[in-house]
């Protein structure tokens, strides 16, 4: 069974999620929540993900990655992978390990840390390089040699869509 809680608004339409309630939903400090209204006199919240939004771009992207450089790449959001390109990039939807998330917090091109991500092995070293603008939106991971001039591209690419 499922029990909601009762919030008031304040004077400038603000509303207090309970820390217990984020925490279990997997929402951060200064993540972006899109508010949809719905039939009747309900709100849905949900999660917003500004690279979500980038549908076919985003893959032909990290294709012509990987067609140019033979590296493999993905694309992150905040938590988990959106997208991916190449022989030995994550599958789309393998989770950030907390070691991944605090890498692309770190908001500068960096090596890929060997348990950026959950239960995935990785064989090649690479670049993460965040994207971000206020916040961190997600990241690029290019898998090779060389790789950070290829993540900086994508992200700069990307950034500027969204």
């Amino acid at each position: 069974m499922v029990t909601g809680i009762v919030r008031r608004v304040d004077e400038l339409g603000r509303v207090v999620i309970p820390k217990e309630l984020r925490r279990t939903l997997g929402i951060r400090e200064g993540e972006e929540i899109e508010v949809t209204p719905t039939e009747g006199r309900g709100l849905l919240l949900k999660k917003f993900s500004a690279i979500d939004e980038l549908n076919g771009i985003k893959q032909e992207l990290l294709d012509a990655v990987y067609s140019a450089t033979g590296m493999a790449a993905a694309l992150t959001d905040a938590e988990k992978v959106v997208s991916a390109a190449g022989k030995g990039a994550p599958k789309i939807g393998t989770k950030l390990s907390d070691s991944g998330i605090a890498a692309l917090e770190g908001r500068k091109p960096s090596d890929i840390p060997d348990d950026a991500f959950d239960n995935f092995v990785f064989a090649a070293r690479g670049t993460l390089c965040p994207i971000f603008d206020l916040a961190v939106s997600g990241g690029v991971f290019v898998f090779g040699e060389n790789a950070k001039v290829a993540a900086k591209i994508v992200a700069e690419f990307i950034k500027n869509r969204i």
